[in-house]
């Protein structure tokens, strides 16, 4: 069971790497990526301003952080286990929310390859269509070569 420490470093971590993917790809023109694939300028602004307010949240607006593992502070192992899991969470709703936001967009240029193999594999892909478009391109791809 999470102690309230480490529920709030969870979500510290989930929010912060959710900024931080959303400005990433808002900088490297991934739209496929993006919860606002029409205005990554203001992606990378409230990206900004979400990692600022998750890190000001946290560290200053919180309990107290210097807390030793002895007393309820978090142990090594469990720190770890924590940033991993909330870092795979925030890219795993970043790749379902940004595919359900922007469903329609790539599947123009996707009936537009129907015979020539698979996809570019890569995050380049992801500037022409969502994750979900990307993914399931990807796959039909390589079942058709018998891969």
């Amino acid at each position: 069971m999470l102690n309230e420490f480490a529920f709030e470093y969870l979500l510290f971590v989930f929010l912060t790497t959710l900024g931080a993917v959303q400005f990433t790809a808002a900088r490297a023109g991934l739209g496929g990526l993006l919860f606002l694939r029409q205005w990554p300028r203001s992606t990378q602004y409230l990206a900004a301003t979400l990692i600022v307010g998750a890190y000001l949240w946290f560290f200053f607006l919180s309990g107290p952080r210097n807390v030793p593992d002895t007393g309820d502070g978090l142990e090594g192992n469990t720190q770890a286990a924590l940033f991993a899991i909330g870092a795979a969470a925030a890219v795993a709703v970043t790749f379902i929310v940004s595919s359900a936001v922007n469903h329609a967009w790539g599947a123009a240029e996707e009936a537009a390859e129907p015979g020539q193999g698979p996809p570019p594999a890569g995050l380049g892909r992801l500037s022409r269509a969502t994750f979900a478009r990307a993914f399931a391109a990807r796959v039909r791809g390589l079942t058709r070569e018998g891969r």
